[in-house]
């Protein structure tokens, strides 16, 4: 699965451009003790989906598409608890989001820690309605990014936060539920690194095919 990640002043993704330096797990804005914050504003009558392991992806994603299309509601949000719940979340999303092509819809994401005092409890997805993109982006690219269940997750978010701040999308590619969680616990601190800087990031999944011919790395940019 890849997820591209974009500034959130861009309703699609643009191209990579050149690769850049990954820092070595610090980032400009970041703050040190407690982390994480809230960034995303609910509006009070979007539908609250809650998606566990057993969620079935396809009925979520349905629940999704249905929500969506409806033009005087807005999209929902998602809560979704450990690694098992948040790849279920993700996947729905990216199913959802070929359903909606369909009717010319797409859809961003906005992470964050469902509740930023504890750690690494779960997950808030906020999704906001934009026009399709017009990108590829079920192939792997040389300047993706490789997130493994053993990467760093400050020295990722540090990368898509470099990446941010120079106006480019980014895909991380990911393969299973522990990857998957590594990239969004990132993809979040990311938008606290760049709070500062006044840009926030969202993410679109998709599926993608992967070249596992060679090795995977903990973060490749």
């Amino acid at each position: 699965m890849s997820a591209a990640a974009v500034p959130a002043n861009e309703t699609t993704p643009s191209s990579s451009g050149d690769s850049t330096e990954t820092p070595n797990g610090n980032a400009r804005g970041v703050r040190r003790g407690p982390r994480r914050m809230k960034h995303s504003h609910i509006p009070e009558n979007a539908r609250r989906l809650t998606v566990g392991e057993g969620t079935p992806v396809k009925k979520l994603a349905g629940a999704i598409a249905h929500t969506c299309r409806e033009s005087d509601s807005p999209p929902p949000y998602m809560l979704a608890g450990r690694e098992s719940g948040v790849n279920q979340a993700v996947k729905a999303i990216a199913v959802a989001r070929g359903f909606l092509a369909e009717d010319n819809v797409d859809v961003a994401v906005f992470c964050e820690l469902s509740n930023p005092s504890r750690s690494r409890n779960g997950f808030q997805f906020v999704l906001e309605k934009c026009p399709p993109t017009d990108v590829d982006q079920t192939e792997e690219k040389d300047n993706d990014l490789k997130v493994s269940h053993r990467s760093a997750v400050a020295k990722v978010a540090g990368a898509v936060a470099i990446r941010m701040r120079e106006n480019n999308s980014v895909a991380l590619n990911v393969i299973g539920p522990k990857s998957v969680f590594t990239a969004i616990d990132a993809i979040s601190l990311a938008r606290d690194y760049l709070a500062e800087d006044q840009i926030d990031v969202g993410f679109q999944p998709t599926f993608c095919r992967f070249d596992l011919s060679g090795p995977v790395d903990n973060v490749r940019s």
